[in-house]
């Protein structure tokens, strides 16, 4: 049975582990956890009651949430019953949560009612409909239909939990090791053994216990060593000098590779993998119980390491490369003992199998942290909807924003409700009228600043509305970038190939396309004789010219620079030239790099 979680809190708390989160979305968490008992209060079966239903959707949440998912797929988890039993609520659940919960809520009704369909009518072609769908859906709706099952093979106790069992094995499991999510589909795997074959799983578990039991204080030591030689700054318990290797003392050494360090994990062997270990030959009937019970044939502990995925890149090394080093310099002298490198019974991934100077062994499996991360949670770590490497130091300048369909965006400190529309897509951007905070009527102005929390809902108008002033409004290089395309495509129409001659300076002469104008030409000579331009003399005339006067056939042209930078985005009005152009937009896209 699982641990159904007793409050909200504790699911918030989960949440609040890998994401940013604010009192906003803490209301809505709060306001659906409402929603969910007023609604299982009102339709009361005898099959099941209100608290029944209400634990099950927290215990669902419960497994999302620790799957490191945001608080909008956390929010429809605790939600996902209510469709089941009644479809139409679905209209209501997009009125009060947004369009993001209703999407999932019913791509999940779509995935559970196939699933129903094909465990009702086995066949290719349903099979087929089935795995297009999950394609097509959700990725999250797939994660919640999982955490339900995992649910109701843990909670199930009448006769249909065999059935259940039978169908996960066959047409579940498959997927979720589709989807490469291997941890997931242990569980998945070990709560079918416990139903199918109680006696075998009694039977490992009992033997699991027993031998763990024994010389539990010195593994407990010898694995706390391990980590403060992995993964511990203080080397205290290091080996001394006169034990350890002679060459402890070259530059690239151990020292070189503690910084791609970035966990040390111990597990006790799961029992799925026990026993697939004794079972591996034939599952049926030549359970090797006996070398199960050795302990010096059967690892019962997993330890991992993971590394920064830029290691190897950096290094020139592979993972398993540097557990060696550490072997080399280190474990080796304390007793440690490397067997061989070992392939897993589904061949998913690698262990070195080594053993401890009473001859316990531990797997140690050596992963970067995208193979590590892709284990525990599958293909999901790609989707911004989870996150697996959060720290509150790594968001200090982003903020968490919302569309007003209440989709969560991390956004840039000193975004703009300009910035946030081009960040929707170009059009939206080129098309901005006003802005909407929060449900306010106030029309908001494009150089309005987003704060946390903040619903944006972006107003446009049928036509584009870019203005070069736009350019003192935006702070992301995503709009800026749109705002340069747009002017580049509008003005640069002008140039029609044909070329001039331009007297230089020192009397030399160069050739530019008809049209161009002085700013082209300081650009075409320097680009930082364009950045500073200050003004230009042509013919030897004694009136200053400015950025916009067009160049004729046969000027002479001096440049005149400003001691400091004076380019500002009015210039792309001015520039014809594909080289100042592309010199401008190089300034523009570094300037605050």
């Amino acid at each position: 049975m699982i641990q159904i979680p007793k409050t909200l809190q504790q699911i918030i708390n989960y949440i609040e582990e890998t994401h940013l989160i604010n009192k906003f979305e803490i209301k809505r968490l709060q306001d659906a956890y409402k929603y969910a008992q007023e609604t299982f209060f009102q339709s009361v079966t005898n099959e099941y009651n209100e608290n029944d239903r209400l634990n099950h959707s927290m215990a669902v949440a419960h497994f999302i949430a620790s799957w490191q998912f945001d608080s909008s797929v956390v929010l429809a988890s605790l939600l996902h019953e209510i469709p089941v039993y009644n479809s139409s609520l679905l209209s209501t659940i997009k009125t009060s949560f947004g369009e993001i919960i209703y999407s999932i809520l019913a791509d999940y009704l779509s995935i559970y009612n196939q699933f129903q369909y094909y465990e009702i009518n086995d066949t290719a072609t349903n099979l087929d409909t089935l795995l297009s769908l999950l394609q097509s859906t959700h990725s999250s709706a797939f994660y919640i239909f999982i955490a339900k099952r995992i649910c109701l093979l843990s909670e199930i106790q009448d006769g249909t939990k065999y059935e259940l069992a039978r169908q996960t094995r066959k047409l579940l499991i498959p997927r979720v090791k589709e989807i490469h999510a291997y941890r997931i589909s242990d569980i998945l795997e070990e709560l079918c053994l416990q139903i199918e074959n109680p006696h075998g799983y009694y039977k490992i578990s009992s033997v699991v216990h027993e031998l763990n039991s024994r010389n539990c204080f010195y593994k407990r030591q010898f694995i706390n060593k391990l980590e403060k030689i992995f993964y511990n700054s203080n080397k205290s318990l290091l080996p001394t000098s006169k034990d350890a290797s002679p060459h402890l003392s070259k530059k690239n050494d151990i020292y070189e590779y503690e910084k791609y360090i970035k966990q040390f994990l111990d597990s006790e062997r799961s029992v799925i993998s026990l026993h697939r270990y004794i079972t591996r030959h034939d599952s049926s009937q030549k359970d090797d119980w006996k070398k199960l019970k050795d302990v010096h044939r059967t690892a019962f502990h997993n330890l991992t390491l993971v590394v920064m995925d830029n290691f190897q890149a950096d290094s020139g090394k592979s993972s398993a490369d540097l557990f060696l080093c550490y072997y080399e310099k280190y474990l080796q002298y304390d007793g440690v003992t490397v067997y061989g490198y070992y392939h897993t019974t589904k061949k998913d991934s690698c262990y070195f199998l080594i053993s401890d100077k009473m001859k316990n062994l531990y797997r140690v499996f050596i992963k970067t942290e995208k193979e590590h991360l892709q284990y525990m949670y599958g293909n999901i770590v790609n989707n911004d909807d989870i996150r697996t490497n959060f720290t509150y130091q790594d968001h200090r300048d982003r903020i968490k924003v919302f569309r007003k369909d209440g989709h969560p965006q991390f956004v840039d400190n000193g975004t703009t409700v300009l910035d946030f529309a081009f960040l929707i897509h170009e059009d939206i951007g080129l098309k901005f009228a006003y802005a909407i905070l929060n449900h306010n009527s106030a029309h908001l102005p494009a150089n309005t600043l987003l704060n946390y929390g903040d619903t944006v809902d972006i107003k446009t108008s049928n036509g584009y509305t870019a203005d070069i002033g736009w350019f003192r409004f935006i702070n992301s290089n995503l709009a800026r970038n749109y705002l340069v395309k747009f002017f580049r495509k509008n003005y640069f129409h002008n140039i029609n190939g044909e070329l001039i001659r331009i007297v230089t300076k020192d009397g030399s002469v160069a050739e530019m396309e008809e049209g161009s104008t002085v700013l082209d030409y300081a650009f075409f000579v320097h680009s930082e004789m364009g950045l500073h331009f200050d003004y230009a003399i042509v013919n030897d005339s004694k009136k200053h010219v400015g950025v916009e006067y067009r160049l004729k056939n046969n000027d002479k042209v001096v440049i005149i620079m400003s001691n400091i930078i004076t380019a500002n985005y009015n210039w792309f009005r001015h520039l014809k030239t594909h080289k100042a152009l592309d010199h401008l937009i190089h300034y523009y896209k570094h300037k605050d790099s």
